[in-house]
């Protein structure tokens, strides 16, 4: 072979070197810039099917007297929630509406409670954390003015339900951790001082209901709440403040009902008479803590009128069949007649009354329309308040001996064929949708063979 003629070697590193180079060229015609649409849509659908591989996939443990994995999650997310520094709520955390920051600690210590009731090897932390949920309700960033100034509840009646159920939450919890923290004498004044008035306003008007804050109307759901604060502020300090309460609004709730179920308003508001699914989700859930059978009878028959199962995503329908009362502040948005606020509350109501089926349907629909994170008990579109009811929800369990009645439970969880078909579907479409990206990658691929495969023959011959 002549001096400084290539050599056989030579010419086969050249021939990898082109291959080398057309595969970059086949890097570079598929990166994102060469198919915007193609690409945008696969970025858009991953979560969607990242969230439906979750919702088909995970195993539903929904036995009310079991912490579940979904359980232990979520209980990982309130933890981390509580130990992280705290000024206020904000648009992301209660949608913009500050009564509602009451709500949402309220259900982060239903959540502790539930937690407290299903382990026993943790009560020194959940009692910590119950006092942290406190010390934030009592903030002035969720206080009312009234409150703040002088500790008057005035008519701030569902802010002073919801604090009663926190404080005496965190009093059981510290009773169990065996301890006597620093400030609890202060936070019981409080709590016998809510109690007293909570129990004035509720028997001072005929109707058993006490006002939810200054000139409001009077909604059977936030006295569902009051009763069962003042009925677990009885048992934890042995008083008797919630039974006469409790019966007169229960014969109240009795005499005024339609197709069986309760009206929603005590006064004349345009769906006073009208069973709406955000108000009787609270009800099943808070009406089974202090009165277990009429709250199992209401979950019931609410469960037969409003209860809805496509496919196994099911939930709870805002308003009666027939009857489009639209989206609001308490409702949430209403999608076909799908309510966002009832769905959610739900939850906590179908796993309290034993309801497997419906338990884990809702799970379901949660982590396909939330954008459920995996193995992490977060989701992406649900705001602080939605994250907390859910907490609440997936661990709600009785709290003491009184257990509703077994006659509304289900012994299966369902098929989630919706979901199912949904995450197939989408694969499906996505491959379909990158179909002529990688027909076009394949051609430069043997392209580059081709010209790899042509140097090493001339290399050859040359040898």
């Amino acid at each position: 072979m002549e001096r400084g003629q290539p050599s056989g070697a030579s010419r086969l590193a050249a021939g990898r070197l082109a291959a080398n180079a057309l595969s970059w060229r086949v890097d570079s015609r598929s990166r994102p810039h060469r198919h915007p649409l193609r690409w945008t849509l696969l970025l858009c659908t991953l979560p969607l099917t990242l969230a439906l591989s979750t919702t088909t996939c995970s195993t539903r443990d929904v036995d009310r007297d079991v912490l579940s994995r979904r359980g232990e999650l979520q209980y990982r997310w309130a933890r981390d929630h509580l130990r992280a520094p705290f000024a206020n709520y904000g648009l992301v955390d209660d949608l913009g509406v500050q009564a509602f920051d009451i709500i949402l600690l309220s259900n982060l210590a239903s959540g502790l409670m539930n937690v407290g009731r299903l382990t026993g090897d943790r009560d020194q932390e959940l009692a910590e954390l119950a006092t942290e949920v406190a010390r934030r309700a009592l903030s002035d960033s969720v206080a009312p003015p009234s409150f703040r100034e002088g500790r008057h509840l005035g008519d701030h009646n569902l802010y002073g339900s919801h604090l009663l159920l926190v404080l005496s939450i965190e009093h059981h919890l510290w009773a169990r951790a065996g301890a006597d923290p620093e400030g609890s004498t202060e936070h019981d004044a409080i709590a016998a001082r809510i109690a007293h008035a909570l129990r004035a306003a509720s028997l001072g008007h005929a109707t058993a209901h006490a006002r939810s804050y200054p000139g409001s109307a009077r909604w059977p759901a936030d006295q569902s709440v009051t009763l069962a604060a003042l009925n677990l502020y009885d048992r934890e300090h042995d008083t008797d403040l919630s039974p006469e309460p409790i019966r007169r609004w229960l014969r109240w709730m009795d005499a005024h009902q339609t197709d069986d179920l309760p009206h929603s308003e005590v006064g004349t508001l345009s769906y006073a008479a009208i069973p709406r699914g955000c108000a009787l989700s609270f009800l099943s859930l808070y009406v089974g803590r202090f009165a277990p059978e009429a709250g199992a009878r209401i979950y019931r028959r609410y469960r037969e009128a409003h209860g809805i199962d496509w496919l196994g995503w099911r939930g709870f329908r805002e308003w009666p069949v027939g009857t489009n009362g639209g989206s609001d502040v308490d409702a949430g948005p209403v999608i076909f007649g799908w309510g966002t606020a009832a769905t959610g509350i739900g939850l906590g109501a179908a796993r309290l009354m034993g309801d497997r089926e419906m338990t884990a349907g809702i799970e379901r629909i949660a982590d396909t329309v939330g954008g459920s994170v995996p193995l992490s008990g977060r989701y992406l579109l649900a705001p602080t308040l939605g994250q907390a009811m859910l907490f609440s929800g997936a661990t709600a369990t009785p709290w003491d001996e009184r257990v509703p009645p077994t006659d509304v439970a289900t012994s299966s969880t369902g098929w989630p064929v919706g979901a199912a078909l949904a995450w197939l579907g989408l694969l499906l479409g996505q491959v379909v949708l990158m179909r002529p990206v990688f027909r076009r990658r394949r051609w430069f691929v043997r392209a580059g063979q081709r010209v790899a495969g042509g140097d090493l023959t001339r290399a050859a011959s040359v040898e």
